[in-house]
């Protein structure tokens, strides 16, 4: 049901947003196909693609924190803090000693900004806590998409029609915007056949 033509630039501007349904998905119509976009499942992709993009081109990932903010952390979340400080700095967070066990977190994910901070620095130490060495990437990739899962727009969370315009085409602009990075699709479409046999009006 999906045809590269569906993402070029060009069939973008002839895309047609007819509305949300339920709070949570968006009806886009294109040539003979309804398209239909599920707000959440696409957010997360696009927060996903740009954190990925940006750590595969090394580029800045940090949103800084003013003032910064202040959180104890046990002998065992400082370990594994000092342990994995390279690949936490590479994904976003910035942090340094306080005095005791209070560290001041001056820096952090910069789509993830506006989340519980503290609670997410927390999570992904948590989840690097006992990862061997040998699979801390693969840790650090399944943090990021839980990441982008947790600070994705919910479903039953009304958009409007420009944030929705806006989400769409970037979504569109992705090289696989067909699934979230749990693997849950983004889009499914039907065909104008498919609909015109729902209403009987073809029978075969």
């Amino acid at each position: 049901l999906f045809e590269n033509q569906f993402l070029t630039k060009e069939a973008i501007a002839e895309h047609h947003i007819l509305g949300q349904i339920f709070d949570t998905y968006w009806l886009v119509s294109f040539s003979d196909k309804l398209f239909m976009i599920d707000q959440h499942a696409a957010h997360e992709k696009v927060i996903y693609e740009r954190l990925m993009k940006r750590l595969k081109e090394k580029q800045s990932m940090t949103q800084t924190l003013s003032p910064p903010m202040i959180i104890s952390l046990s002998k065992s979340e400082q370990e594994t803090a000092y342990r994995f400080e390279q690949e936490l700095l590479e994904i976003g967070f910035v942090f340094e000693p306080f005095g005791g066990n209070e560290f001041s977190i001056s820096g952090i994910p910069a789509d993830l900004y506006g989340m519980q901070e503290a609670e997410l620095f927390y999570e992904v130490l948590d989840g690097l806590m006992n990862e061997h060495p040998s699979k801390v990437n693969d840790a650090i990739l399944s943090k990021i998409a839980s990441m982008s899962c947790k600070s994705a727009v919910k479903g039953n969370q009304r958009l409007s029609d420009e944030e929705a315009k806006y989400l769409i085409e970037e979504l569109l602009r992705l090289d696989n915007p067909y699934n979230c990075p749990h693997g849950r699709p983004t889009i499914i479409a039907f065909t104008k056949y498919e609909i015109e046999r729902k209403f009987k009006r073809i029978i075969s």
